[in-house]
């Protein structure tokens, strides 16, 4: 980090203090800044979960929005929610479930005269709206919805909507993951994979981005796993980054699906599904990690099922 005396890092001639290190000073909802400069689209899709009960912060999580005609969804995973583990019924480490969480998400915005002074036609501005998102008003009866098929195949993955009422006139300019259009790339066992989340709490006063852990695609990606739709990965996760997005990425030369390579593009990514935590393996170690498929996503989306928080085991 610069000294704030001394010439910002974007080359505009001011000092740091005075130009983007003015960012540390602001809360997240009173900035706004270049971002197509600067940060990856992917980064900014990610969203920063903190989780109340009783207006008590219990913990942190990963999430990420999806648009659907005109509503826009949270999605996360289903222990996040109701903190059991989804195929042991064991309750985790987290005091209680949520009631309450607050979801900090993108929100595109028009960038400062002087940004576009300094940027041109490309400058972005973007800020970050705190959004409250009700988890039950009674607890037997909470709000989200789940796959028809979670109480058989305890598919952890959950969508709960954002009010209009804490939207309001963000709606289109909220930064939804599926606004962006994916490439479909060609994937295998080694194929890398990058998980975006948040392994760490953040402080109250910064414009929250997520860590990029990257891993690999664990074996054969469309076989499944135990009969789910979902595949595995290998790569070093942390607590705070279950329901991240999960990406696929080419940086230059990419071969799609079907085999045709593309030589003039600079980065190709493909989204691909929800991480969901780690496997136990033989020696007592979580070491091998889950995503649900994306297409989880447009199954709630088509038959939605009402939230349950208990499975006949």
């Amino acid at each position: 980090m610069p000294a704030r005396n001394s010439a910002c890092i974007c080359g505009s001639g001011k000092r740091f203090k005075h130009c983007h290190g003015q960012l540390e000073q602001n809360l997240p909802g009173q900035i706004t800044f270049p971002f197509s400069a600067r940060f990856d689209q992917l980064s900014l899709s990610s969203c920063y979960l903190e989780l109340f009960a009783n207006n008590s912060l219990i913990g942190n999580a990963t999430g990420f929005l999806w648009r659907h005609s005109d509503d826009v969804y949270l999605v996360t995973n289903w222990h996040v929610v109701n903190n059991k583990d989804i195929f042991t019924g064991k309750t985790l480490e987290g005091p209680t479930c949520p009631d309450t969480i607050q979801v900090y998400a993108s929100v595109q915005t028009s960038p400062s005269a002087e940004d576009t002074r300094l940027i041109g036609a490309n400058a972005r501005g973007v800020l970050q709206a705190a959004i409250k998102v009700c988890v039950y008003d009674d607890f037997e009866k909470p709000h989200w919805l789940q796959h028809k098929d979670c109480p058989i195949k305890r598919i952890d993955v959950i969508l709960l909507k954002l009010p209009a009422s804490e939207l309001g006139s963000t709606t289109n300019k909220i930064v939804c993951i599926n606004d962006y259009g994916f490439g479909k790339l060609l994937m295998f066992p080694g194929s890398e994979i990058f998980i975006i989340g948040y392994p760490m709490r953040e402080s109250v006063a910064s414009y929250k981005l997520p860590i990029w852990k990257n891993g690999t695609i664990a074996r054969e990606p469309f076989s499944g796993w135990q009969n789910r739709p979902a595949f595995l990965v290998d790569g070093r996760t942390s607590k705070g980054m279950s329901g991240s997005p999960v990406v696929r990425r080419d940086y230059g030369p990419s071969t799609t699906s079907l085999l045709e390579t593309h030589l003039d593009v600079v980065v190709t990514s493909e989204f691909l599904g929800i991480y969901s935590g780690r496997l136990i393996d033989g020696d007592d170690m979580p070491s091998i990690g889950i995503v649900w498929w994306r297409s989880v996503i447009d199954e709630i989306l088509a038959r939605p099922e009402p939230a349950q928080r208990y499975f006949d085991t």
